[in-house]
């Protein structure tokens, strides 16, 4: 069997298994059946401005703030990396008002938040440059929302503008 630990060893990197909230968090926005928006508070529902992604390395502009929940941070070994004739980029951040929690087993609420532990920005996209470009380069998302639909049904953020940078 193989799980992402196994698919990102060799590549140097590695999914942390947290719970990230953030100061810049934003309420998760659904239709109610009978009309009308509900919303509830979500601190793991983060809004990534563009001053905490940088998209220098690849073929587009920052567009705007990016909207990611269920945000794992990725880790770097810098020497497998470089052994593996790889250079890294960070390619987007937490902001420095992020707070961590072991990930729960069941279902919280909010109180749970109570006992994060302050941490720094946290790296959440990472590109990997081979030296060889006809190796092509890898990006590691930590997050699968960027790839989901309810981002983009909540609107106000970029990021359909940022996946067609990545395609």
């Amino acid at each position: 069997r193989t799980d992402w630990r196994t698919l990102l060893r060799p590549f140097g990197l590695s999914l942390e298994p947290l719970l990230v909230s953030d100061k810049n968090n934003e309420a998760i926005q659904w239709q109610r059946p009978e009309g009308g928006v509900a919303k509830t508070e979500a601190p793991f529902q983060i809004r990534i401005p563009p001053s905490l992604f940088d998209t220098k390395s690849l073929l587009g502009p920052n567009a705007g703030a990016l909207l990611v929940s269920a945000l794992s941070p990725v880790r770097v070994e810098v020497k497998t990396v470089l052994a593996a004739n790889q250079v890294f980029e960070v390619i987007a951040t937490t902001s420095e008002h992020t707070k961590v929690l072991e990930l729960p087993e069941s279902q919280f609420d909010a109180s749970l938040f109570a006992s994060a532990e302050a941490v720094p920005k946290q790296p959440w996209m990472v590109l990997l440059r081979p030296d060889d470009a006809w190796h092509g380069d890898l990006i590691v998302v930590g997050t699968p929302m960027l790839f989901h639909d309810a981002p983009y049904l909540q609107g106000g953020n970029a990021n359909a503008a940022f996946l067609k940078t990545l395609a």
